[in-house]
């Protein structure tokens, strides 16, 4: 549980009660609320690279001045990741090279955001450049958790996690290029939807690897980050579809805490009812591998001009993460391509319509901030490629899909994946729901 002090005023809220927040006050007063709990916990959680209060009260009277039908996220303060420009304000990717740097202009989904009455907030602390599933590794040091503040939120979207998870805000946006959705909401307690690939616009987000990245939601409530999902792809939030329950089959997947898997394999049979099929989806450690060539040839094409240059500048983990692109040849980076695609169109092909796919999201819970070095169910691996472990292919299929709260172990959060196909969202809404309704009478 987070405590009574590190909780702000959405944490437990609904998306009808966030609303009715805002129509029974107003969105100023709400906006002094928000702002007065991130002052209150940002010397904590550490998880706010900035915020303009005086630009922030400006805009949410201006929302109160507004005459007409409102948007969906009227009034609704939104949390943005440090990697997604927000004009006029310091968008940095958590990196001294880019610590002077003011966007001109607003990303496509922040301009969406605000179409639909959102209230932007502030930026939330970012893994340098998001090429990290740890968190603690930027400019502005390490966000926080809010269960246990000497613990990772996870990365690369740190911030949010830990923001979205304690009610700060109830809505807050993150990339996933291999898990940086699904990964902090895990480790904070989050609801986190990574978006199909292609479905939502990166134009003003800072590329990572461009064939894997998404922009994606995190939030306290599931309603919330469906009505955030709705205003980025510009679809109606999806009916809910009755979905044909599969496990994940994760026995040869290494580094996986066997309390983890115990705990969402619990929460799976109760949801699914016991009435579902295992499923194993191929060579894990050479999708893992393909995941990796892509990734790392890409981000190193994007800093390429600049790599060498300015390399005090750079994190060292962040430098040598980004440098390793740079021994992927053109003919493996092709190989890796041509096999991404054709493991996506296999899997489509495989998988059934409405079929969900479920795992833990992340097979530890939250590691102590600074922790690298791990054993895990008898193997040992890095913290970076332990957050990611479960995560990352499903980048690579370019596949939707979320993380939800399936309980805690020892006081921290896990998370339960649950993966569909694109277009079977429906599916994918009734799943988590259901996930939350059997979580819930636990009290976890």
């Amino acid at each position: 549980m987070i405590e009574q002090s590190l909780r702000g005023p959405f944490y437990g809220k609904s998306l009808t009660d966030i609303r009715a927040m805002v129509d029974e006050r107003s969105v100023l007063a709400v906006a002094v609320e928000t702002l007065d709990a991130i002052e209150r916990t940002q010397p904590d959680l550490n998880a706010f690279v900035h915020v303009d209060r005086e630009r922030v009260l400006a805009d949410a009277a201006a929302l109160d001045a507004t005459t007409g039908q409102r948007g969906p996220l009227h009034g609704v303060p939104v949390g943005i990741k440090d990697l997604i420009d927000v004009a006029g304000w310091p968008v940095t990717s958590g990196s001294r090279l880019l610590a002077r740097r003011i966007a001109q202009t607003d990303a496509e989904v922040v301009t969406s955001l605000r179409a639909a009455g959102a209230l932007i907030v502030g930026m939330t602390l970012t893994h340098e450049f998001a090429f990290g599933g740890t968190g603690d590794v930027s400019k502005d040091g390490a966000a926080r958790n809010p269960h246990d503040l000497g613990r990772m939120t996870g990365g690369s979207s740190a911030g949010s996690g830990a923001v979205s998870a304690a009610g700060l805000v109830p809505l807050a946006l993150g990339t996933d290029t291999g898990g940086s959705v699904r990964i902090p909401s895990a480790f904070c307690g989050a609801v986190g939807i990574k978006t199909a690939y292609g479905d939502v616009p990166s134009t003003g987000s800072q590329d990572l690897a461009p064939n894997l990245d998404t922009i994606g939601v995190l939030a306290g409530d599931a309603d919330v980050a469906w009505a955030g999902w709705s205003v980025l792809t510009g679809k109606p939030v999806p009916e809910a579809v009755a979905p044909t329950w599969s496990w994940l089959n994760i026995d040869r997947v290494p580094l996986i805490d066997p309390a983890v898997a115990a705990l969402v394999r619990e929460v799976f049979d109760a949801a699914s009812d016991d009435a579902t099929a295992e499923v194993s989806l191929g060579n894990w450690p050479e999708m893992r591998s393909v995941a990796a060539s892509v990734m790392n040839r890409e981000a190193y094409d994007v800093h390429a001009h600049q790599l060498d240059e300015r390399r005090d500048d750079y994190e060292p983990s962040t430098w040598a993460r980004i440098d390793a692109g740079r021994r992927v040849s053109d003919e493996q980076y092709a190989a890796a391509r041509a096999q991404q695609a054709a493991w996506r169109q296999s899997l489509i092909d495989f998988l059934e319509p409405n079929q969900v796919l479920v795992s833990p999201t992340v097979g530890v819970t939250a590691p102590r901030i600074g922790e690298r070095d791990m054993t895990v169910g008898g193997h040992n691996g890095n913290s970076s490629q332990i957050a990611a472990n479960l995560t990352v292919r499903w980048n690579l299929a370019g596949f939707p899909g979320a993380s939800v709260p399936a309980g805690e172990i020892d006081g921290l959060p896990v998370g339960l994946q649950i993966i569909t196909t694109p277009g079977q969202e429906g599916a994918l809404r009734a799943a988590i729901a259901r996930v939350r309704d059997v979580v819930a009478p636990r009290g976890d």
